[in-house]
């Protein structure tokens, strides 16, 4: 599977890594499928860390 093209590599800042990680969940969205719940990731780089990742729903804003 290749990268989303909105998404440059590599990613070095936070602000890079939030507008990624926005693009990701978007295009999932768009496409039927739901990033929502608990997600494990595995890296075969011993030096990296195994993580396990959740994304759960938030209620927006209320203008007042």
């Amino acid at each position: 599977m290749q990268p989303n093209p909105s998404i440059d590599f590599p990613i070095t800042t936070e602000s890079e890594f939030h507008s990624a990680l926005c693009d990701l969940i978007t295009s999932a969205t768009a496409n039927d499928i739901s990033p929502e719940g608990a997600w494990t990731h595995r890296c075969s780089d011993e030096d990296l860390p195994d993580l396990d990742i959740e994304i759960s729903r938030v209620t927006k804003p209320v203008d007042d």
